[in-house]
């Protein structure tokens, strides 16, 4: 018979986007974010490395070269190992003279103090502060090695690109986002007052009685802040070091292969 219907039924493709209860992402979304992720830890570890051998330089730290290389390197069935000796863990913790408690009593404070006191007192300049930290460069070591562990965002309010950069730039100087930080524009008063960043956070942290958290910080602050502890600590010679090893950035991956 001609002119009848021999089958029927519909044809379904898969959609070229995945789909969760927030609605629709492109497939690789996540597998671009993770690989973000791990490329700003292994980033982080360079940072901390680098900074890590220029203190050992320096007799800053207490480490030594070989316990570093072996974090450092990797061994094939081995893999990395990082650092437990008893001296580095102490250091990490503010004790350096290993008696189990950090060590506020070398500028008479109160055994509950905060960490922050250290980076408001490392640029102090009466005669007492500054005598404690030449006789004991490992504590200037340590609170430079607070600060490669967070070293701030970057001016992105100096930086006309898209809408989307500039709302970014917004969030960072007055705050909000999906976590709620606290902006920018909160701390500067403070940085005006106290001259650094670390200062800053130190006061905030008094007044408010708050755990410093959830906070946006420039990284031209930590940058300001670094250039103000090698003045005052007269460790200038090697203060571009110490910045490159602390701000330094992962270059842009180059892109010559899709020319």
């Amino acid at each position: 018979l001609e002119n009848q219907i021999i089958d029927k039924g519909v044809l379904t493709f898969d959609k070229g986007v995945a789909e969760d209860k927030s609605g629709e992402h492109p497939m690789v979304q996540k597998r671009t974010e993770s690989r973000g992720k791990r490329r700003n830890y292994q980033a982080e570890k360079y940072r901390k490395w680098q900074l890590l051998e220029l203190l050992i330089e320096n007799k800053m730290c207490p480490l030594t070269i070989e316990e570093l290389n072996e974090w450092k390197h990797y061994k094939k069935g081995i893999g990395r190992k990082y650092p437990q000796s008893k001296n580095f863990i102490d250091w990490l913790r503010f004790d350096f003279n290993s008696d189990g408690k950090p060590d506020f009593n070398l500028f008479d404070l109160d055994k509950h103090e905060s960490y922050y006191v250290f980076r408001k007192l490392v640029i102090s300049i009466d005669k007492k502060h500054t005598t404690v930290f030449q006789n004991n460069p490992k504590i200037v070591g340590r609170i430079l090695y607070q600060l490669v562990q967070r070293r701030g965002y970057n001016n992105l309010q100096d930086i006309e690109e898209d809408e989307e950069a500039k709302k970014e730039s917004k969030t960072i100087m007055e705050g909000g986002g999906d976590s709620g930080a606290i902006g920018v524009n909160e701390i500067k008063p403070y940085i005006e007052k106290y001259r650094t960043l670390g200062a800053a956070l130190y006061h905030i942290q008094k007044e408010t009685n708050t755990r410093i958290r959830k906070r946006y910080n420039l990284r031209s602050h930590f940058e300001e802040e670094i250039n103000e502890i090698c003045k005052v600590q007269q460790i200038e010679h090697f203060s571009d070091k110490i910045k490159h090893a602390i701000i330094w950035q992962r270059p842009l991956r180059t892109q010559k292969g899709n020319v």
